[in-house]
């Protein structure tokens, strides 16, 4: 009998990583995400390569890696009842579009997350990248990153984009985008395939934060925008504890959340 992931609220988790990036074993995640409840958990382990100095660290090495990860993954479909997706969390850069698509259609995984973690050559997830920044300047890598998102989702390279207003875990950015930001966004989701993910990276922190913001998600269902659930898992007991402490608030939300294999599988 197939699992439902009653308790977790959901049966997919699209977005965890592995030790092919900075994340748990595959095998274990994997089993324990079976155990759940779960039908499917996909590994999309970040990848970078467009950024010579990311691209040769070993987190971002997947493009030199996914093929052994290919093959221990045949050896997890032998040992645990889930489907394990072999998906990538790929750095998105607007100035090397041509690259990333060659490497896309080169590798074949089975789907793709786009993030746009970097802006102007500053981490905007991280604080003293932004520090010493004036409010203006804030204001302006905020409207920066955000034309990155819409860019990447019309690239139509990708089957999701992650966290796409990541830059909130930023305490120097957090609060300055708007509703004009979100809608921007939601405009050009509705005339593309990609797909939104709410992202559970951060539920467990003390400011429980969720990507999107849930302030602007009713900017996503007027636009009729569906969302796929990625709990960003880097350890053995991030999918659980990330889905169980928010199986409540996912009910709760004002957009539709697939249930069930996502629409570019």
């Amino acid at each position: 009998m197939a699992n439902d992931g009653t308790e977790l609220g959901v049966s997919f988790d699209y977005h965890a990583h592995s030790t092919y990036s900075d994340g748990g074993d595959i095998t274990a995640m994997a089993k324990r995400a079976a155990d759940a409840g779960l039908n499917g958990i996909g590994f999309a382990d970040h990848c970078n390569v467009t950024d010579p100095d990311l691209s040769s660290h070993e987190v971002y090495s997947l493009h030199e890696t996914y093929e052994a990860r290919r093959a221990e993954f045949r050896e997890v479909g032998e040992q645990v009842d889930i489907r394990v997706f072999d998906a990538v969390e790929l750095d998105f850069d607007s100035e090397a579009i041509g690259r990333l698509e060659l490497f896309l259609e080169r590798a074949g995984f089975e789907y793709a997350l786009g993030s746009v973690h970097h802006v102007e050559g500053r981490n905007v997830m991280h604080a003293p990248s932004t520090d010493q920044l004036s409010e203006a300047e804030r204001t302006r890598l905020v409207d920066a990153y955000f034309d990155a998102v819409i860019t990447l989702i019309e690239s139509e390279l990708f089957d999701v984009v992650s966290h796409l207003d990541v830059l909130t875990r930023n305490p120097h950015l957090r609060g300055l985008p708007g509703r004009e930001e979100y809608e921007r966004v939601a405009r050009a989701l509705s005339r593309s395939r990609t797909v939104p993910e709410i992202n559970l990276g951060r539920v467990l922190t003390p400011d429980a934060v969720l990507h999107p913001d849930p302030a602007f998600l009713d900017v996503f269902d007027e636009a009729g925008i569906t969302f796929i659930i990625g709990t960003d898992a880097h350890s053995l007991g991030h999918v659980t504890a990330r889905l169980g402490s928010a199986a409540g608030v996912l009910e709760d939300l004002p957009v539709d959340i697939v249930d069930g294999p996502a629409p570019f599988l």
